[in-house]
Parts: C-alpha cells; sequence; structure tokens
C-alpha cells in the first residue's frame, strides 16, 4: 500500500462530452492566470498558499483518476479545477 499517492478523480458535467483538449497536456512555465479558463477536466494547483509558488495547470481526460508525481506529491496547497469540473481527492491509492 503506497499512503503517499494523491488521486483526483476527474468528472465533467452531465453535459460535457470528451474531446481532443481533454488530453493532459504538459505543465505551464509561464505563470497561468487563475481567472476562469472553460477547459472542461482543466485543473489548476500550486505549491504555496493562496495559489503562489510553483503553478501547474492541465487539462485531464474525463473520468480517470491520475496520480501526481514530484514536485507536486503531498505539497500542494492551492487547487482549483476549472468550472464544468468535479474533482475527488484521495489521500491514499485504495486497492493497493
Amino acid at each position: 500500500m503506497r499512503p503517499d499517492l494523491i488521486l483526483l478523480a476527474l468528472a465533467g458535467s452531465a453535459f460535457a462530452a470528451p474531446n481532443a483538449a481533454a488530453e493532459a497536456r504538459p505543465a505551464v512555465t509561464e505563470r497561468p492566470s487563475i481567472a476562469r479558463r472553460g477547459n472542461v477536466g482543466g485543473v489548476y494547483f500550486t505549491l504555496d498558499i493562496n495559489f503562489a509558488g510553483s503553478p501547474s495547470y492541465n487539462v485531464y481526460a474525463l473520468n480517470t483518476c491520475i496520480n501526481l508525481s514530484a514536485p507536486y506529491l503531498r505539497k500542494i496547497s492551492s487547487f482549483g479545477p476549472d468550472e464544468g469540473t468535479i474533482c475527488t481527492i484521495y489521500g491514499r491509492f485504495l486497492g493497493r
């Protein structure tokens, strides 16, 4: 069992349909705006409170679990999904 894994279960709204934009994008190198982006499956997170620190914005496939790795593993302080995206955060990876 690896309790140090954090999983994000992403689910789109009932009217959302997966498309090419729903595939994961690499982490950004510039600080993205925390303004609404409107990408279903989009998630913005940082290492410091109030969305400060090293940012990451990715658009993930819907209805999937995402395993976070360094530098974000067990270190995220701010987390915000885009409108139309629902996330469930798990502190442990169940089943292993």
